[in-house]
């Protein structure tokens, strides 16, 4: 049971973090501790900035038209309040949209999670040496790269896709440095490797105690450019993506963790904590 709920983490966790508030127009000026600069990417602006930026990176061309292909799907259907260009709000979370029960009344298969969106984007930029077949822990991005006729990846992603998010056996521990390099241990063992760049992977690593294991909670795509830090994210699969700008890493950080960071058991398993590609954040 424990199992089955942990692959939900992604689904749910961030829509019942979500409470409602008021956006505001973005007003300029590099983003602040406390405050969210963040959008839905519904408006043609926020879509073409993001765009730009991502292809400034050299990303595959292939891979940003199929993003903003989810995107569009997305917005679509769900109906997502619009937004013109980029806005900000108090606090670090933005307001909830989720469409959970509409999904569920309408379509019969998952959306794109987190982890399909950020290693989507990142196509090419990341391998795996070994091919492992998918864990039942990756149920719903397993339904969604069968079943929604939008998320298509090649063969050779899917694969390398499982290899790398498959979760890790770990010996359970509330020490997340040990989890850690337990985490990087094994994804050495799999070959997988990341191409340099300013475009990275940033992974949630969650525990799990029942299971003994560690997984990917939630991932990103971070650009750092010339313009600051943007985070390029799905939500969960029945909320929007977002893209969301900091002046640093430490903001982002405030951020995610201020998301994950209660979802543990002290004294049983370790705080959560990030990635950036193959290193500690």
């Amino acid at each position: 049971m424990k199992r089955f709920l942990t692959g939900l983490l992604c689904i749910l966790t961030i829509a019942a973090l979500l409470p409602g508030c008021q956006p505001a127009r973005d007003t300029g000026g590099a983003p602040r501790d406390n405050q969210l600069t963040y959008a839905t990417l519904t408006d043609a602006s926020s879509r073409d900035e993001v765009r730009k930026r991502l292809e400034n990176q050299k990303l595959s061309a292939e891979s940003i038209d199929r993003f903003f292909q989810w995107v569009e799907d997305y917005n679509a259907f769900a109906d997502t309040d619009p937004l013109d260009g980029f806005t900000v709000i108090d606090g670090l979370e933005a307001p909830d949209q989720d469409c959970l029960e509409k999904w569920q009344e309408e379509r019969v298969y998952s959306d794109t999670n987190c982890r399909l969106t950020a290693f989507g984007l990142l196509k090419g930029w990341i391998q795996a040496e070994k091919t492992l077949p998918a864990d039942n822990f990756l149920m719903f991005d397993i339904d969604a790269l069968e079943n929604n006729p939008v998320t298509q990846y090649t063969p050779e992603e899917t694969v390398a896709f499982y290899t790398l998010f498959n979760p890790v056996p770990i010996q359970l521990t509330t020490d997340e440095k040990e989890v850690e390099k337990a985490v990087l241990s094994e994804w050495k063992e799999r070959g997988i490797s990341f191409s340099d760049g300013a475009a990275k992977l940033v992974s949630v690593i969650v525990s799990d105690d029942l299971d003994s294991m560690a997984f990917v909670g939630h991932a990103g795509v971070l650009i750092e450019d010339g313009e600051g830090l943007l985070f390029v994210e799905k939500l969960s699969p029945t909320n929007p993506y977002q893209a969301a700008k900091f002046a640093s890493r430490e903001q982002l950080r405030q951020y995610l963790m201020h998301r994950f960071e209660a979802h543990y058991v002290p004294d049983v398993t370790a705080k959560p904590f990030l990635l950036l590609n193959d290193q500690p954040f």
